[in-house]
């Protein structure tokens, strides 16, 4: 990124107040937003100062505090303290991302969807879902989103020249990943972070400490995927059908004669510049899937079916094998230390099978790590808010406040009043982890506040999981549409579609996701919940 240093000379003041009126509201980068939070929390803590409030001690006892000031020289403290705090995490997101520069820099994934565009000639329909659905896998696993920007250039002219249109294009890879974003069943960007943060709290439930595995609520999550992905599949084919069908009813008929230009140039040129998949490439994208599948059964809950305690508390009994596992936590109940070791190995071993070095090895850790670079520090950052207010006091004295006020809500109702306020949080603050990072902690303690939640800590941990799968459905729908997100409209802008066409098939497609989600959804993690 460079910037315009170069001296202009001085216009008129008509031509100044001319500018003014083009100059238009940007929002804040994440980060910005974040800190400002961080500000405006440490100068409650000053007008809250001396309040009490009430909490559960070590020994399970109720205890009496007050609310003690926090100064702003402080704040550093509490950021650096946010980066021990979510070590785990941030190195995980640095492997994550080393595996997938990896793997996308040896053009198999790219190989991979071109050979499958090349062999369905005569049944392009099929793309349609069936993309949709890869696309859904995506985001669902890793939180695929930026990584889709460099395929634009080869599927929305596949998509044009089938008989399709731009904002068919669109529509597959940008709902595809955000629908499966919003189910998130192993997103570690926003299931993880959610899970980490609560756990970060150490909340007790008669004198016992509360912490959930991001493989709690994989169950309900992978519901909420088969039902979300599914209406997506519909949604998208019916538009896909309807335009080839009828080309005059696509929303970007007007540009169709130019659309197909830059087409036929984008795709003949991808297509002769691209060969078959070479039999590294084959096992490079076997393994890529292969890893996937084992982070997925790694955290699975098989404790859930088996009723394993053990496994449960992530304790791993000694066995002939210990001298290689032990430490490690039982398989299905998997967290970062074992999610670290998992994506280095298969990095590794795929780097091998590309023929790297190992000083292209190193340099491609070092390029993963800083495409995630600005994801940790936001996640790090964000930490500082929940570690204000649990040094003041104030968590738990705004905790009781809000839990006084709805302790009748209910399970139902805390579940769709936590779906309005991470919709709305999430508006506000255009960053999944740093949301959950920020808040997760916050709202598991106000949960902790309700005594019809709290009654065992078998319940609250069942609230915990519920209102992790809430967040992930709220921020997902906003991802779909949030102009705020730069990949948003990087995506129209690939997929050559303004985004107020853009915006009209996505709304539709929201209000029948929101109506799916408050109507079928959420009543379902609740009978889910009360099933573990």
């Amino acid at each position: 990124m460079s910037e315009e240093t170069d001296i202009k000379p001085l216009k008129s003041n008509s031509n100044h107040s001319n500018d003014k009126k083009k100059r238009r509201f940007k929002m804040p980068s994440a980060l910005v937003i974040i800190l400002g939070v961080i500000v405006i929390v440490t100068i409650l803590t000053w007008g809250f100062q001396g309040q009490s409030y009430d909490y559960y001690g070590e020994d399970g006892q109720i205890t009496t505090s007050t609310v003690t000031a926090v100064g702003l020289f402080s704040i550093p403290v509490y950021i650096i303290g946010g980066f021990a705090n979510a070590a785990g995490i941030i190195f995980y997101l640095f492997v994550l991302g080393w595996f997938l520069d990896v793997v996308i820099g040896s053009g198999a994934m790219e190989k991979g969807i071109k050979s499958l565009i090349s062999g369905l000639h005569g049944k392009e329909i099929i793309l349609v879902p069936l993309m949709f659905f890869l696309f859904a896998l995506g985001g669902t696993t890793f939180g695929m989103q930026e990584e889709t920007l460099a395929l634009y250039i080869f599927i929305v002219p596949m998509f044009l020249l089938a008989g399709f249109d731009t904002l068919t294009g669109l529509l597959v890879i940008l709902l595809g990943t955000t629908t499966g974003f919003a189910s998130s069943v192993i997103n570690p960007f926003s299931v993880g972070v959610a899970v980490d943060s609560i756990n970060d709290m150490s909340i007790m439930i008669d004198g016992q400490t509360i912490s959930i595995t991001i493989g709690d609520g994989m169950i309900a999550r992978l519901v909420m995927f088969i039902i979300l992905t599914s209406i997506g599949c519909i949604f998208i084919t019916l538009y896909a059908i309807r335009v080839k069908a009828k080309p005059k009813k696509s929303l970007t008929y007007k540009t169709r004669d130019k659309d197909l230009e830059w087409a036929k140039k984008s795709f003949e040129s991808s297509i002769h510049q691209s060969k078959k998949m070479t039999w590294r490439q084959k096992w490079i994208l076997s393994l890529f899937g292969i890893t996937f599948l084992i982070m997925f059964l790694g955290m699975f809950p098989w404790y859930t079916f088996f009723n394993d305690g053990a496994a449960r508390n992530n304790i791993d009994n000694p066995s002939w094998n210990s001298w290689l596992i032990g430490g490690m936590s039982t398989f299905g109940a998997w967290d970062f230390p074992e999610l670290i070791l998992l994506f280095g190995v298969s990095a590794f071993v795929i780097s091998l099978i590309a023929k790297m070095r190992g000083g292209e090895i190193l340099e491609s850790f070092w390029r993963g790590s800083k495409d995630m670079l600005s994801v940790a520090i936001i996640i790090a950052v964000a930490r500082a808010i929940p570690g204000i207010l649990s040094a003041s006091g104030l968590d738990y004295y705004i905790a009781q406040g809000i839990g006084g006020a709805i302790g009748n809500v209910g399970a139902w109702g805390w579940s769709y009043s936590m779906f309005l306020v991470f919709f709305i949080f999430a508006l506000l603050i255009p960053s999944t982890s740093g949301l959950a990072a920020a808040t997760m902690g916050t709202f598991s303690i106000v949960a902790s506040e309700i005594s019809s939640f709290n009654s065992s800590p078998e319940q609250f941990t069942q609230i915990l999981i519920v209102t992790v799968c809430v967040y992930s459905l709220a921020v997902g729908v906003i991802n779909m549409f949030i102009p705020t997100q730069a990949v948003v409209m990087l995506s129209c802008e690939r997929a050559r579609v303004p985004y107020g066409t853009a915006l009209k098939p996505i709304g539709i497609y929201i209000l029948i996701q929101l109506a799916v989600i408050f109507a079928i959804i959420i009543p379902l993690l609740q009978i889910i919940a009360n099933n573990y």
